[in-house]
């Protein structure tokens, strides 16, 4: 395992263009997908993060039980 990924370390240090991830899903290997996932869990983590604070700063005002609702969100 330990000798794959310095395979696979190597062979993404020896690319010309170093970008592996922009290779088609099919030519990436093992360790590649799990690094591919990850950056993505991760990147999935930040955006609904940044997502949450966007949509908690649209209504500052608005608290949970508030009498103020905005027009378009009235039952």
């Amino acid at each position: 395992m330990e000798k794959n990924r310095r395979e696979s370390l190597r062979e993404i240090r020896n690319r010309v263009d170093g970008l592996w991830w922009e290779s088609p899903i099919e030519e990436l290997n093992l360790f590649q997908l799990q690094h591919l996932k990850k950056a993505l869990e991760i990147l999935k983590q930040k955006v609904e993060k940044e997502a949450q604070m966007v949509n908690n700063n649209a209504f500052p005002f608005q608290t949970l039980g508030s009498a103020w609702t905005p027009p378009n969100c009235a039952s």
